[in-house]
């Protein structure tokens, strides 16, 4: 009963301090937080995981790498940007590595199961954020699970190297200026001596600039992070895949490579 008369007085203070208009958008907002509270606290359930919940990343005092400064608070991506990102994939997923940069308690690694990936890899420089999503792994239930080889890597991004295969990256604003253009000038060097294909999903995309501007990727959607009005923003999601560089020709389908009178500026339309 006491419960009940504190938020009647709250809904009274709201209504006289707010007015009418601003105590209804506000309660949306809360509605459509609790509801997407539930999906998350439901995926996880389901699927016997714990990975709801942000961590400020000042608490994680076990990360020893010296880029820790610029690295970003944990917090769970909506399942439902990794299916809008694959859309984007023009190729067979069976052919293409899963990589998630900064990758948590390993929410993403576990939608991305649902794809015939080749394989599912998190890379994250936390050794109890890694802790977590392996203990994770080893609970995850998925009866529509489709890649089956999933596994997790502490390791700082910048330093990692990555398989020779065609590459699936999925981001969620990991990191800031620095590791990100170290990043994508490693990434620039794998293409140039694998000769593979790169997509690169960036969901709330503040450096987007740096791939924008690449010379090797070409933007399918890039739009720039604008704020939006809820509670929980939901963020633009930018994808990109990798392009030739002049002076380099494109695999053949046996892996081997081409004449180089097959070489080509480009496969694939400039950047926007």
């Amino acid at each position: 009963m006491e419960i009940h008369m504190h938020r009647a007085h709250a809904i009274r203070r709201h209504l006289k301090e707010d007015g009418f208009s601003d105590f209804v958008y506000l309660s949306t907002r809360n509605v459509l937080e609790w509801i997407s509270l539930y999906l998350e606290h439901r995926y996880d359930r389901i699927h016997n995981i714990q990975t709801t919940g942000s961590i400020n990343i000042d608490s994680l005092h076990d990360i020893d790498s010296e880029n820790r400064d610029f690295g970003r608070d944990y917090v769970p991506t909506p399942v439902s940007i990794l299916k809008n990102s694959i859309t984007a994939i023009d190729e067979s997923i069976e052919d293409f590595v899963f990589v998630d940069v900064g990758s948590g308690k390993g929410r993403m690694l576990f939608a991305a199961s649902n794809y015939p990936f080749k394989k599912i890899i998190g890379i994250e420089f936390s050794s109890r954020l890694c802790h977590i999503c392996q203990t994770n792994i080893n609970s995850f239930i998925n009866k529509r699970i489709k890649c089956r080889d999933i596994e997790v890597i502490k390791d700082d991004i910048v330093n990692y190297s990555f398989p020779n295969e065609n590459l699936f990256i999925f981001m969620f604003n990991p990191f800031s200026e620095y590791p990100m253009k170290k990043l994508i000038s490693n990434l620039r060097n794998h293409i140039l001596r694998t000769r593979k294909i790169l997509y690169i999903a960036y969901y709330n995309p503040k450096h987007g600039d740096i791939l924008q501007n690449s010379d090797f990727l070409a933007s399918k959607n890039f739009r720039r992070p604008l704020i939006y009005c809820s509670l929980r923003p939901v963020w633009p999601l930018a994808v990109f895949r990798s392009r030739l560089l002049r002076g380099t020709s494109p695999p053949s389908r046996s892996g081997e490579q081409l004449p180089a009178s097959s070489q080509v500026e480009s496969h694939n339309s400039p950047a926007d």
